[in-house]
């Protein structure tokens, strides 16, 4: 049996850090599309946090005060690793974890580590949303120890934070920048190796499945891979980041762009081979890799053509 997590075993994943209002969305699924809601998740609103904690709070504590807003998490902490830079994005919402559309253009948060102190500096992050339903915000930081760490912001005279783990490399298995890509045989237009269909995006599926990812890869070009479901999406992205990155391909025409659908079918319960061959348990996600096909850059479950246009820089 394959070890490696997988969306066979997370169809829906939706995850409540100590049962507090910390969201993660992963995108994959079938139905619901509301663009200013997370669909098929719980969440209460975020929480203040007492220093000097090794573990996420818990539903009671005397610690954790009530705020009106939330910080609305778009990843996972089984993603996260130590040692590198790390991109972590959050929405802004309202108690019930709706985001909304109307965020001030920078944001700032602080990083505390697991005995509560601040790690580095500040860090001021501009919202994004260029060719997205919603804004967010994409922080990032680096860490040399795994543990529980918090991200702090002070938002319309509330504080809200959002407690994640951080975990050793080792444990981790998708592919982090700097490493190899993996050669996929991912379905194309003349062979959907046993995917149907090989893209949902509708009216027309995209351009982007004339090649396999083992045989781009071989082409000593860079690379752009998506993985992402366009029609099966639960939270309004998947469709909206492939539109992004086909946007892309007349300023980039020397980059190979290639997408991956998430499930083998419209039964949405089989996923495809790329999704296990990068060991992925969420979705959307876009792998950016140099000529050499080392990754230049991994953007994980949303990001907007400001985030695609430098990811795809960076392979050039």
């Amino acid at each position: 049996m394959d070890p490696r997590p997988s969306l066979d075993r997370l169809p829906r994943r939706a995850v409540l850090l100590g049962g507090l209002g910390t969201l993660v969305l992963a995108a994959c699924g079938g139905g619901g599309d509301d663009p200013g809601t997370a669909t098929d998740t719980a969440t209460d609103t975020e929480t203040t946090r007492r220093p000097g904690r090794t573990s996420p709070p818990a539903a009671g504590d005397p610690g954790v005060v009530a705020t009106t807003f939330s910080l609305v998490r778009f990843f996972g902490d089984d993603v996260l690793v130590a040692g590198a830079e790390q991109r972590v994005p959050y929405g802004l919402g309202d108690q019930e974890g709706v985001v909304t559309g109307e965020v001030p253009a920078t944001l700032g948060f602080t990083l505390l580590g697991p005995d509560g102190e601040p790690v580095g500096s500040p860090i001021t992050t501009e919202s994004r949303a260029e060719g997205l339903p919603r804004p967010y915000f994409p922080v990032r930081f680096a860490v040399d120890t795994p543990g529980i760490y918090t991200i702090v912001t002070d938002y319309r005279d509330e504080r809200l934070e959002s407690v994640f783990q951080v975990n050793d490399p080792a444990a981790v298995q998708l592919p982090q920048v700097g490493a190899p890509m993996v050669p996929s045989e991912t379905p194309t237009t003349a062979d959907g190796r046993g995917v149907d269909p090989i893209c949902t995006l509708e009216p027309d599926p995209c351009p982007l499945h004339d090649v396999t990812l083992t045989e781009a890869l071989s082409e000593g070009r860079p690379v752009a891979f998506l993985v992402s479901t366009p029609k099966f999406c639960q939270v309004s992205i998947c469709g909206p980041v492939l539109d992004v990155l086909l946007a892309q391909q007349g300023a980039y025409p020397q980059v190979r762009m290639l997408h991956a659908e998430v499930f083998t079918d419209e039964t949405t319960t089989t996923t495809s081979p790329a999704v296990q061959d990068y060991a992925l348990t969420f979705e959307p996600c876009l792998f950016v890799a140099r000529a050499d096909g080392t990754i230049a850059e991994r953007l994980d479950n949303i990001f907007d053509a400001v985030e695609v246009r430098a990811a795809l820089d960076k392979a050039l």
